[in-house]
């Protein structure tokens, strides 16, 4: 027999391809038909990022001016706050749906501490690495530079006559309070006890060293720079010279939001830093140490030893 183009003879694997799909198909509803796909686009469009004015929130800023995330759905804002309790606050009532936050920041707030409502967060991606430095007021140059065992005789006269010196860090579970800690007691001052420490955020850092508030503190840039264009006060040391490669900022989400914010946290929400150059995604992990840091024990601070000194000096 002679096969008919318009119907092809049904040969014996054509007939066990249809005979099979029948069955798979057999128990589907009735009227079922074609292929479904799940949706990759943004379950919330609209998302509101909060920041704090330092150069590390650039990742977030460039991507919103830029359109990186409009290009995948994502109809960003960008709202500047006062300080890391607001931008806690913020995330935590759904003002702000991510936000730019201290490392340390997330980790209390789902614990709890700190005067934290107890709301679980998580941070899906890191914004930078290093950018922190300890400044002390410009009476201390050529005194103390980057050995925090210079300041020892200084604060031992000062608690000495009942006029405490005073130090600033941004907020107390952030990173800027572990560095300023940290410098402090490698030179042998208690810093619960022999100084103050208080909370100042990272914009009003500056304008409260010239009205001689305090001898030193710890932040991000641009305000350790603004603080030498200002010569009030010159850089002892850079965070990275005690812990080299550290993390400092990162993007944060409620636990409970990521639900709503899946697509961005999981593929936009990287997507400035992977495809597009802007720094701040690590290229390697905190295995390396140096100075102040134990790499054999995890990477973390050794208490008794110093602070590495500085590479590069700030005139």
């Amino acid at each position: 027999m002679i096969p008919n183009p318009s119907n092809p003879e049904l040969t014996r694997r054509r007939f066990l391809r249809r005979t099979a799909a029948g069955a798979l198909l057999a128990g589907l509803p009735a009227g079922w038909s074609g292929r479904a796909f799940a949706d990759d686009s943004p379950e919330s469009p609209n998302v509101r990022f909060g920041i704090i004015a330092l150069t590390d929130c650039s990742p977030i800023v460039i991507a919103h001016e830029k359109g990186f995330f409009k290009k995948h759905g994502i109809n960003s804002s960008v709202s500047k706050e006062a300080s890391w309790a607001v931008i806690r606050d913020k995330l935590q009532t759904g003002d702000n749906q991510a936000t730019h936050m201290l490392l340390g920041m997330p980790i209390a707030s789902t614990m709890g501490l700190g005067g934290s409502v107890k709301k679980p967060m998580v941070f899906p991606w890191i914004l930078n690495r290093n950018g922190q430095g300890i400044t002390l007021k410009s009476e201390l140059a050529g005194k103390v530079k980057d050995d925090p065992k210079a300041l020892k005789n200084h604060v031992d006269k000062a608690k000495g006559i009942g006029e405490p010196l005073t130090f600033a860090m941004t907020f107390p579970p952030g990173t800027h309070a572990m560095w300023m800690r940290y410098f402090l007691a490698a030179g042998g001052i208690n810093p619960d006890k022999d100084v103050n420490l208080i909370t100042i955020p990272p914009p009003q850092m500056v304008a409260n060293m010239k009205v001689g508030k305090m001898d030193g503190f710890c932040v991000g840039e641009p305000w350790n720079a603004r603080a030498i264009a200002d010569k009030i006060g010159f850089t002892a040391i850079s965070t990275q010279d005690i812990w080299k490669d550290h993390h400092l900022d990162g993007l944060r989400l409620l636990r409970h939001g990521l639900r709503s914010h899946r697509a961005p946290a999981r593929r936009r929400g990287g997507e400035p830093q992977r495809r597009h150059g802007i720094p701040g995604q690590p290229r390697h992990g905190l295995s390396q140490g140096l100075g102040g840091v134990d790499s054999a024990a995890g990477a973390r601070p050794r208490h008794d030893a110093a602070p590495a000194r500085r590479r590069h000096r700030t005139p």
